[in-house]
């Protein structure tokens, strides 16, 4: 019976013995910390004032908006004058969807220009006022006009893409959302509408581009093959006539096979570049839209950030480390800093 209370008390007598261990290695920086424990609570007091207010009063809210891209579904034909626009971006569409290439050509002045240059209606201007001047860019006065316009985009530019736009595509599902973050909740659903129209008539322009530089480029060769045809056939007809017995000379009859497969070959070929001639007059007057839109971005109205509660809590904490963590330690410092200016001084 004894022996079974000795080993209850035993893990009890244990976790006694470490808890005293505990409290008497922080006895020594308790009592450093006991005749500083009233500047610690005014310093902790101070510090929670100062960033309430300033969480409060300086900073600005944020507000999130996201638009949701869906892939081009079809074969990749279907992709129109994507491939173009895949190569330029150093992506095979065999590798990559519409929306990957979506995501790599997002960030391209061509896209984002529009953007930046359109007039948006907001809070703190009376009249509409494009992105440059509603961020109020600054450059220097010193600089050309057109290097003035040029360097203001620049800085615009390079927050919408380092910080304003963010894309997060699913490799899974091939779904491309674009975020925006703005100022206002309003401008946030604009400048996220606005980059998906840019984006949409960026991309139909350069599959339209391509369309009728692959028309143009089949008509020039389908009159070249057409004359190459009807001098084939001429030629024949000639050889036709002027030899009216081939069959009795083997010399004629391979002549007259070598023309007409040249004959055959060039109507071939007219035929598959008339066909292909069609197929470019049809992708060219096609108005399909190829950006698969889920739906237009809307007035998110309630504010995304900052998050202030986690923010307050943080830097409280940050604050009440600091501060204790310097009074433990603060003969050191002393100590270390005269060390420090006395070698300075050498």
């Amino acid at each position: 019976m004894n022996e079974g209370n000795s080993t209850q008390e035993a893990p009890q007598k244990d976790f006694a013995d470490r808890l005293r261990e505990f409290v008497d290695a922080l006895r020594p920086y308790i009592k450093r910390l006991w005749p500083h424990r009233y500047k610690i609570l005014k310093i902790n007091l101070l510090a929670d004032v100062i960033i309430l207010l300033y969480l409060l009063f300086l900073t600005k809210p944020y507000y999130k908006t996201t638009i949701t891209i869906l892939p081009e579904y079809g074969t990749k034909a279907s992709l129109g004058g994507l491939g173009g626009l895949a190569s330029l971006a150093g992506i095979n569409l065999a590798e990559g969807t519409s929306t990957v290439i979506y995501q790599n050509i997002l960030s391209s002045e061509s896209v984002l220009s529009p953007v930046v240059y359109a007039h948006y209606l907001t809070k703190e201007f009376k009249d509409s006022v494009n992105l440059i001047q509603y961020f109020e860019v600054e450059v220097e006065k010193r600089d050309e006009p057109d290097v003035q316009e040029r360097r203001q985009f620049l800085k615009v530019y390079n927050l919408m893409k380092n910080a304003i736009i963010q894309t997060d595509l699913d490799r899974m599902t091939e779904i491309l959302d674009i975020t925006v973050t703005m100022p206002e909740s309003k401008l946030s659903a604009e400048v996220a509408n606005n980059i998906v129209e840019s984006l949409d008539e960026y991309v139909q322009t350069v599959r339209k581009s391509n369309a009728i530089d692959r028309r143009l480029y089949l008509e020039r060769r389908n009159s070249q093959i057409e004359d190459s045809l009807r001098n084939n056939e001429e030629a024949l007809k000639t050889f036709q006539i002027q030899n009216k017995i081939i069959e009795q000379s083997p010399e004629l009859v391979l002549q007259q096979s070598r023309l007409m497969r040249n004959v055959e070959l060039y109507q071939a070929t007219n035929i598959q570049i008339n066909q292909q001639l069609e197929i470019a007059r049809i992708d060219e007057i096609k108005d399909n839209p190829i950006i698969n839109l889920k739906e237009k971005a809307k007035d998110p109205v309630v504010r995304s950030g900052p998050p202030r509660r986690n923010y307050f809590i943080f830097l409280i904490i940050l604050v009440g480390i600091s501060a204790t963590s310097y009074f433990v330690y603060r003969d050191q410092l002393k100590e270390y800093f005269n060390i420090v200016k006395t070698e300075l001084k050498k």
